[in-house]
């Protein structure tokens, strides 16, 4: 009962809360997904604030006084949340667009999937990539790690604070170039097998022209990148530890 009494004293703060937790749990790329019930959405963020309202890093800095600094508030809180989500989704993207390099070097683009999160045609290769990263994201605990991470950005960025990071431009460009480079690491090396199939089929053209490079080179490729890719699946996920420490790094970033 002293809880509730306690919550309705502090409404303004809860509805506060809640649209930051709103912004990144509705574009987070985890907890954001099309596939996640809206129910169970809603109920997580009502959950998260009711926990953060009577913890130790929630407070305001400058008290709201009229409705409209109030508005502005919480214009501010969903923009927090928002930006938070999607610095998570950029890091994510990085393997949808390995995946679609490396289907336009194997032949994969004619078949694709309707993404849900991101709402475009994904090729086979990105699909698969994309759920591998988000397997090995919930067995690291990411996801824990996000939402402890989305409750201290209320000790470094509390109510009321209005400013963003000055180098907030910099900090969405340097994330970018990091996630090319990470998505261009990923396909590196189906790129370099599929480099070195073509310049073999060349090869056997060149002394046997009567061979159809239609017909043999395009299903041997296909095979070829298709193995290739199953040695590659260790060596990504090792690659993932470091690279969700950036994720982490970049998102606490945002606020600072």
């Amino acid at each position: 009962m002293f809880e509730l009494f306690e919550l309705y004293n502090n409404l303004d703060l809860f509805v506060l809360v809640g649209l930051r937790v709103s912004g990144y749990i509705l574009s987070s790329p985890f907890f954001g997904r099309n596939e996640v019930n809206s129910l169970l959405k809603i109920s997580l963020i009502i959950y998260l604030t009711y926990i953060l309202i009577f913890s130790q890093w929630v407070h305001f800095e400058t008290i709201p006084t009229n409705q409209f600094q109030f508005i502005a508030f919480s214009v501010v809180e969903v923009l927090k949340g928002l930006l938070m989500g999607f610095m998570s989704s950029l890091f994510f993207s990085a393997f949808l667009t390995a995946g679609f390099f490396i289907d336009s070097q194997i032949g994969y683009r004619m078949g694709g999937l309707l993404d849900p999160k991101y709402g475009i045609n994904t090729s086979l290769t990105a699909n698969i990539l994309n759920i591998i990263v988000l397997l090995v994201f919930l067995v690291l605990n990411g996801h824990l790690q996000m939402i402890h991470l989305l409750s201290h950005t209320y000790i470094i960025s509390p109510i009321g604070n209005l400013s963003f990071t000055a180098n907030l431009y910099n900090l969405f460009i340097s994330s970018f170039s990091f996630v090319f480079l990470a998505a261009f690491k990923v396909a590196l090396p189906l790129f370099l097998i599929t480099f070195f199939v073509d310049v073999i089929l060349v090869v056997m053209i060149k002394f046997m022209p009567q061979l159809n490079i239609f017909v043999i080179g395009i299903p041997t490729k296909l095979l070829v990148g298709l193995f290739s890719l199953f040695y590659i699946i260790e060596p990504i996920i090792n690659f993932l530890d470091p690279y969700f420490v950036s994720l982490f790094e970049n998102v606490w970033r945002v606020l600072l």
